[in-house]
C-alpha cells in the first residue's frame, strides 16, 4: 500500500512537469541557460548516437544512468567489461559536463553502445521509456529522477554505491523522510552500498544490501598504475621528473580539488620550508574556470608575497621552465590529470573539507598519500573506507592552518590487499553480467 502511494505521488510529479512542458519551451527563448539546457536536449534528435537499439530491433543486455562525470567514472570497470563481453549497453546521461566521454564510449564501441541526454526540460517530448529497450536499469550513487524510477515494475532495478550517509540524521528525525528513503529503496531489486556503515543504515530502514563495493576503486587503481605513462607525454613531464629527482616522495605536497580557503594553509613555517628547498608544493584546484582561477591565483598571491614563484601549468600541460633552484609553487591547470599526479606525492591536503563537503578521499588515498582534510567528511562514503583501512594515513583537521604542523613524516607505502578487497565486486560482476535478467 504504502509503495503504490510512493508511486503515485511521482507520477504526480510527473503529471506536473507535462504540464508546465510549454512554459519551459518559452523560457527557453527568454533565458539563456535554459536554452543552453534545451539545445543540449535537443541534440537527442539528431545525432547517431541517440538512435535508438529499440528501433532497430535490438534489445540492449544492460543501461546505465549516469548524472555526471563523478558517476560515470566509478561504472566505467563494469561499463568496460560488459564492452568486453559484447554486451549490449545503453547509457543515460544528464550533465552536460559528461556528454564528451559518452560520446567518446559510443564512438569506440558504435555497435555496442547507444547513449541519450536526459530529458529534464523535453520531458514529454523525449521519452525514457519508448528509447529504452534494456530490461535492466542500473544507477549510480543518488540522483533517481521520476521518469526513471517508475519504470520499475518492468525493469530490473539495480543501484550501485548507494549511500544514506548524508541523510541518517533527518531519516532519524523525521518520519516523513524515513518514509521518503523507505520507499524509494524498495523500488530496486538489487542495492550495492557503497560502504559497510551504509549496509547498516540501509537496514534501519529495513532494506537488505547483501553487498558494499565501489567500482571508482578499480578505475583509480587503474589510472594509478598508467600514471607514470600518462604524465610523461604531456610537455611538463620531463622536467617534472627532473623536479622531483630533487625531493623525497615525504617532501612533496599536493593540495588537491582546492578552493581559496584551503590556501590558508600556506602558514609562514611551511613557506619558509619552500624557501629554503625543503618543500615542495603544487596545488591543483577544483574549479578551472577563470573566474575561479583568477580568485585562487589572487589568494596565493597574497599569501607567497614575492619570495615564492607561482608557476602555472597551463591546460595542455605547457609551462615555463621549471628550475629546482628558485623557489616556486606549481599551479595545476591541466584537466583530468588530478588523479595520477597524486601518485607522485607524499601527502595531500583535499579540499572541500573546510567548506561543504570533502572531495575525492580515493584519489590520494590509492595513490599513496597521507591524506589529509577539514571537518566536513559527513557525505564520504570514501573517508569512511580509508580511515577505516588506514586510520594511521588519515587526518581530519579542524583549521587549514593545522595543515603542515600535521604532517606524518614516516613514508610508508600503503599495504593494500586489492584480492581480498575486490572480492565483493567480483560478486557484484558476476550478478550483472552473467546472471539472467529475463523479467
Amino acid at each position: 500500500m504504502e509503495s503504490n502511494f510512493f508511486r503515485l505521488m511521482l507520477l504526480l510529479v510527473q503529471l506536473v512537469r507535462v504540464a508546465v512542458a510549454p512554459l519551459l519551451l518559452l523560457l527557453g527563448i527568454l533565458i539563456p541557460w535554459v536554452r543552453a539546457r534545451l539545445l543540449f536536449e535537443l541534440r537527442n534528435f539528431s545525432t547517431k548516437e541517440s538512435h535508438s537499439f529499440k528501433k532497430l530491433g535490438i534489445k540492449a543486455d544492460l543501461a546505465f544512468e549516469v548524472s555526471s562525470e563523478g558517476e560515470l567514472e566509478q561504472i566505467r570497470p563494469l561499463l568496460k567489461k560488459a564492452v568486453a563481453l559484447k554486451k549490449i549497453v545503453e547509457i543515460i546521461f544528464a550533465s552536460e559536463s559528461v556528454e564528451r566521454k559518452c560520446l567518446d564510449l559510443y564512438n569506440e564501441n558504435s555497435e555496442l553502445i547507444r547513449v541519450i541526454r536526459l530529458p529534464l526540460l523535453l520531458y514529454p517530448f523525449i521519452s525514457i521509456k519508448r528509447w529504452l529497450s534494456s530490461k535492466t536499469l542500473i544507477f549510480c550513487r543518488y540522483d533517481f529522477y521520476p521518469e526513471l524510477i517508475l519504470l520499475g515494475p518492468k525493469k530490473k532495478m539495480v543501484v550501485l554505491s548507494a549511500t544514506l550517509k548524508g541523510h541518517i540524521e533527518e531519516i532519524k528525525s523525521s518520519k516523513i523522510k524515513r518514509w521518503y528513503y523507505k520507499n524509494l529503496y524498495k523500488m530496486f531489486d538489487y542495492i550495492v552500498a557503497a560502504s559497510k556503515g551504509d549496509v547498516e543504515r540501509f537496514r534501519l530502514l529495513g532494506i537488505d544490501s547483501p553487498v558494499s563495493y565501489d567500482f571508482r576503486v578499480e578505475r583509480i587503481k587503474e589510472r594509478v598504475d598508467l600514471a607514470e605513462n600518462k604524465i610523461k607525454n604531456y610537455p611538463f613531464g620531463t622536467q617534472l621528473n627532473q623536479l622531483f629527482t630533487k625531493f623525497s616522495r615525504n617532501q612533496r605536497v599536493i593540495i588537491g580539488n582546492a578552493w581559496p580557503i584551503e590556501i590558508l594553509s600556506l602558514t609562514d613555517k611551511m613557506l619558509s620550508e619552500i624557501v629554503s628547498g625543503r618543500l615542495l608544493l603544487f596545488i591543483a584546484p577544483h574549479k578551472l574556470g577563470a573566474e575561479s582561477v583568477n580568485e585562487l591565483m589572487a589568494t596565493i598571491a597574497a599569501k607567497i608575497g614575492n619570495d615564492i614563484e607561482l608557476i602555472t601549468i597551463d591546460k595542455l600541460g605547457n609551462v615555463s621552465t621549471i628550475d629546482p633552484s628558485k623557489k616556486q609553487i606549481f599551479l595545476i591547470l591541466t584537466p583530468a590529470i588530478l588523479c595520477e599526479m597524486y601518485s607522485f606525492f607524499g601527502h595531500a591536503l583535499i579540499g572541500g573539507g573546510f567548506g561543504r563537503s570533502v572531495h575525492s578521499v580515493f584519489e590520494p588515498f590509492f595513490a599513496g598519500c597521507y591524506c589529509y582534510m577539514g571537518k566536513k567528511t559527513f557525505r564520504s562514503t570514501e573517508y569512511d573506507l580509508a580511515s577505516n583501512h588506514s586510520p594511521e594515513r588519515v587526518r581530519v583537521l579542524d583549521e587549514p592552518a593545522e595543515f603542515y604542523k600535521s604532517l606524518i613524516k614516516d613514508e610508508q607505502p600503503l599495504n593494500f590487499d586489492w584480492d581480498s578487497f575486490t572480492m565483493d565486486g567480483k560478486a557484484v560482476e558476476r550478478f550483472i553480467l552473467e546472471e539472467s535478467f529475463e523479467y
